[in-house]
């Protein structure tokens, strides 16, 4: 293996002699595949702690020069968005945040941001299942609370929802997964309408 070639590819990527070795051999002495591989590489990482897609990881990890930690950070304080449609959503568009608060009334988090969007019009799918499970009345403009059994009701009432479209389908399932998810470590979700 030339010397030269290992010492291009390690100052390139700042990686380990062996490292560097191992990329050039597996490549016949090729920097820029080398180069491709190694980033690859990077790029499913975040993917995998993310759980996102490559384009979402790639772009991240192009925007913080290749820094896969600050990728997966970046990525991980991200609001999720739910929505019955594919359309983009604005950051200041009008709908509810939902999160879970733990005992002491912190939002809970996990390795993640754990709170979620749902824009105006696909909350209206769902508002009744949350509106008729609401000890008092839902205020569309400030914070509600649902206690555990309350939250067990909401899920009861989305498993009987009838659905039109896949679309409609798939908003349900996560809906009630990321519902499930967070109910087995905290038991209070907050319902919060920005109108």
């Amino acid at each position: 293996m030339e010397p030269q070639k290992i010492k291009s590819l390690r100052k390139k990527l700042s990686i380990s002699l062996k490292e560097a070795i191992e990329l050039l051999k597996k490549h016949n002495g090729n920097i820029e595949a080398s180069e491709e591989e190694f980033h690859d590489k990077k790029i499913n990482e975040i993917c995998k702690a993310t759980e996102c897609d490559k384009d979402k990881a790639k772009k991240s990890y192009e925007k913080f020069n290749f820094n896969t930690e600050k990728a997966i950070k970046e990525i991980n304080n991200e609001q999720k968005i739910l929505t019955i449609g594919n359309q983009r959503i604005a950051k200041n568009s009008i709908g509810f945040v939902l999160w879970f608060e733990d005992d002491k009334g912190e939002p809970f988090k996990n390795k993640k941001r754990n709170d979620i969007f749902i824009p105006t019009e696909d909350f209206d799918f769902i508002k009744e299942e949350f509106e008729s499970n609401c000890s008092e009345n839902f205020d569309i403009t400030f914070n509600n609370y649902f206690d555990r059994n309350e939250c067990k009701l909401i899920l009861k009432a989305l498993e009987k929802k009838n659905s039109k479209t896949q679309n409609q389908e798939k908003f349900l399932n996560d809906l009630k997964e990321w519902m499930n998810e967070n109910l087995k470590f905290v038991g209070t979700l907050v319902v919060y309408g920005n109108l």
